[in-house]
């Protein structure tokens, strides 16, 4: 080859790489999203950061091509005068190729720890000289929920003949210079088989037994892409190697798959977006929601304009004394204790924030208009945990207000007058929401939830999950130091005490009664309707790392098909996605707000009990109000 064919080509790859920088973003794009319907804050992505660090390993992907692309500029820009340049393009070229090609793209360049297999003999013994009791074993590709693992191998042709060579050699030595007593047995002798092609695809394979779909015991489906490998008669081999790779189970491609480099950049970038997830008609309703849907912020009329809103909610200040009586001389007349950056002013700033969002976007106008889109002529049925019900009976005796602890009161019952009762003094008319009133309390067997579809894999890995958090707070709980029941401790404590028993530890931001709601929710195939934004996102984080640490939880059995789940998740051929079921459902916050108003008696017995809780910790107030 002369030295402008060889430049030539460089250049070539030189611009593939190029292009292949450049349509980065959009694999974004066919990523698939968590199905979280995330209202009125579209620039907090609960699931996943909008950029490149959304699919682990891309961010390193990317700079394997800007460093591929450097050195290949370097050697274009001084010819033929250098020394040859050796290039992993190909390989990346290759890689990229399967990412385009991939329908949900999971992470790219995963290594995934194995267990070691004892060397099989003396030329694995020497090669593979570790202490380590595991070895990582790389996955280009894993895609379609975790389902599918692709590896790209870019070996020659030349490279397995001199690896042939070199067993060759080891052997006819051995049969030379060996003593008969010091031969190698027959069984542990190297021969063709122990080549590299096999040796990866054996560890592939165990890789992939020891690490399930997630949510079930299966292991993934494995393909090998072998691009410049080919049969040749004067090495029959490597013809027979290909055959071993199939036999052992591996799916195996050989040659390049056809460049669709281009095919990304032909599509309008709106083809690829992804349908809104739709909720589901029976309604999985966590204490947060259970806290916003009796809220007086909820309820009372919007404040017209942002400065109404921080009137309403203007800090509280307590008099330290009860009557004028008590005041010192110069203080007589009414004079106040001025507010300090304390719980007060920190929770009416937090109600100004709520009411503001609530006049922006109703809460019952968002619950409503969504159900009138998707189900025009059914009544949607909510249900909640009797935990969450009686947590929420416990709040209302500490900090509600009298409309709302009517409110709280109704919400469950099934009097004939409840529906008004709840809707009493509201700004919207009775039964504004159909199917709220009333709220049915979930139980084991619940014969009038419909037999629905398998369990979605997000909702698989959503219940791997939370059990994984509470079987750490059961663990907790078993000990000495647990006396207390960790159904009451703070989540820190809680989180402080798993973490001496086990390298990881449930986030702070987790509140154990919302584990449990989303846990029932998944078990139940419902949409959880939540407003625990919080623990949301530190929920699906801790998914993503138990996911990519391979925790998994021993099944009772298979979570369905998965791969008639994926269907809806891969883009048809018209380019548009089917709307997936929302698993979760996330809103603002509306705390309880009546006794907090700046129109209500300082002095009542109500609005102590609320200055008193706020001043104490306005965070333990918020996270008490299901924030």
């Amino acid at each position: 080859m002369t030295d402008t064919q060889r430049q030539n080509g460089l250049l070539s790859l030189r611009n593939q790489l190029s292009e292949a920088l450049d349509s980065l973003p959009l694999v974004l794009l066919k990523v698939p999203k968590p199905p979280i319907l995330n209202l009125f804050s579209p620039s907090d992505d609960l699931g996943e950061d909008d950029n490149i660090n959304s699919v682990p390993g891309l961010r390193a992907f990317e700079a394997n091509l800007e460093k591929e692309i450097d050195a290949l500029d370097k050697y274009l820009e001084k010819g033929s005068a250098t020394s040859n340049v050796s290039s992993n393009a190909p390989y990346f070229l290759s890689v990229w190729n399967e990412i385009q090609a991939a329908a949900s793209l999971v992470s790219v360049g995963q290594t995934f720890p194995t267990p070691k297999s004892p060397p099989q003999n003396n030329l694995e013994k020497t090669r593979h000289k570790r202490k380590e009791d595991t070895v990582p074993v790389k996955v280009d590709i894993v895609s379609d929920e975790g389902t599918t693992w692709i590896r790209v191998n870019t070996i020659k042709n030349s490279r397995l003949r001199a690896e042939f060579n070199e067993i060759d050699a080891y052997t006819d030595s051995e049969d030379e210079d060996g003593d008969e007593d010091d031969h190698v047995p027959a069984t542990e002798r190297p021969n063709w088989r122990n080549n590299s092609v096999i040796r990866m695809a054996a560890s592939l394979l165990a890789a992939a037994q020891a690490h399930p779909i997630p949510g079930t015991t299966r292991p993934p489906v494995v393909y090998l892409r072998l691009t410049r490998l080919r049969p040749e008669p004067t090495e029959p081999r490597i013809a027979q190697t290909i055959q071993e790779v199939e036999r052992m189970g591996i799916r195996l491609w050989t040659g390049e798959r056809e460049s669709i480099a281009s095919a990304l950049n032909l599509q309008e970038p709106t083809s690829l977006l992804q349908a809104e997830p739709v909720p589901t008609i029976h309604i999985n309703l966590d204490l947060s929601l259970l806290v916003a849907i009796v809220s007086d912020i909820t309820h009372a009329p919007t404040p017209s304009t942002p400065e109404e809103a921080k009137e309403r909610y203007k800090p509280l200040v307590r008099r330290p004394w009860k009557n004028k009586s008590e005041a010192p001389a110069d203080l007589n007349g009414g004079a106040e204790t001025p507010p300090e950056q304390n719980g007060i002013s920190i929770h009416s700033r937090a109600l100004c924030n709520q009411a503001e969002q609530e006049r922006q976007h109703g809460l019952f106008d968002e619950i409503r208009r969504r159900f009138q889109n998707h189900y025009p002529s059914s009544v949607p049925i909510f249900y909640s945990s009797a935990e969450a019900r009686d947590r929420l009976a416990r709040i209302m005796t500490k900090i509600a207000g009298p409309n709302e602890r009517r409110r709280a009161e109704a919400l469950f019952s099934t009097d004939s007058d409840a529906e008004q009762r709840f809707w009493q003094g509201s700004r919207f008319p009775s039964g504004y929401v159909q199917g709220l009133i009333p709220i049915r309390v979930h139980v084991e067997t619940d014969s009038e939830i419909l037999q629905g579809p398998p369990l979605s894999p997000f909702l698989a890995q959503l219940e791997t999950t939370c059990k994984y958090i509470l079987n750490g707070i059961q663990e907790s709980a078993s000990s000495a130091e647990a006396a207390t029941d960790p159904a009451n401790l703070p989540i820190k404590v809680v989180a402080q005490r798993v973490k001496k028993q086990s390298s990881t530890a449930p986030s702070p931001a987790l509140t154990l009664h919302t584990v449990r709601s989303l846990l029932l929710g998944a078990q139940k195939g419902m949409t959880t309707l939540t407003a625990n934004r919080a623990s949301v996102k530190a929920l699906v984080r801790e998914m993503k790392q138990i996911r990519f640490r391979n925790v998994h939880l021993a099944a009772e059995g298979e979570v369905g098909s998965l791969e008639a789940e994926l269907e809806t998740l891969a883009v048809s051929n018209e380019g548009v996605r089917e709307p997936p079921v929302a698993a979760l459902w996330v809103v603002e916050p509306r705390s309880l707000a009546e006794n907090m108003r700046s129109d209500v008696d300082v002095n009542s017995p109500e609005a102590e009990q609320a200055l008193d809780a706020a001043e104490a910790d306005a965070d333990a107030l918020l996270d008490e109000d299901g924030r």
